[in-house]
């Protein structure tokens, strides 16, 4: 069986984050690092999907109540991606194209 461990995001990849949220959201640099600072942590370094969609490395960040959490994978570039949860595809430059799904659970 695969190495499945989960680990804490290290310092790089916080400020991967951190300018995620900068540069993409268009926060200033002090709500950036408050974001950053609120969210707990799972990074999973050799992710695979159970389709060919994905492989790499995910972060999951949750904040607040349980169900409110965010996927981010690192694109092809090294760049941080949010995973948009609601339509159920990774960014176009992740994986190429629009096409594949990510795993998600079945909405009630």
């Amino acid at each position: 069986m695969e190495n499945k461990n989960v680990r804490l995001p290290t310092k790089d990849e916080l400020q991967d984050l951190k300018n995620y949220f900068m540069f993409v959201l268009g926060q200033d640099e002090v709500t950036a690092q408050e974001t950053v600072d609120t969210y707990w942590y799972a990074v999973f370094e050799k992710y695979i999907s159970d389709s060919p969609a994905y492989v790499g490395k995910l972060m999951v960040a949750v904040y607040g109540m349980p169900d409110f959490y965010e996927v981010f994978v690192w694109n092809r570039e090294g760049l941080v991606e949010k995973v948009d949860l609601d339509s159920g595809f990774y960014p176009p430059s992740v994986k190429g194209d629009s096409t594949r799904r990510v795993s998600t659970p079945p909405m009630p």
